[in-house]
């Protein structure tokens, strides 16, 4: 796995990537996500996730997901 993050003010941009292997070549997964945490507060985030994942083989059974929502921290 891979994975970065960068400060830009406000904002932290995040971005991943995991390859992941099963017992088969079948279950070769690949998995990248971008995101940005925003600070509203010193205790309060905003986070917004894109992911894909892919059969590394094949690149056939591809699923997307997303996230959006609010860390408090108290």
């Amino acid at each position: 796995s891979l994975s970065v993050t960068v400060p830009m003010g406000a904002a932290t941009l995040k971005a991943g990537f995991v390859n992941r292997k099963g017992d088969t070549n079948v279950s070769i997964i690949d998995r990248s996500t971008v995101g940005v945490d925003y600070a509203l507060s010193k205790r309060t985030t905003l986070t917004a996730e894109f992911g894909q994942d892919k059969q590394a083989v094949t690149g056939a059974n591809r699923a997307t997901n997303s996230f959006v929502g609010v860390n408090h921290t108290f």
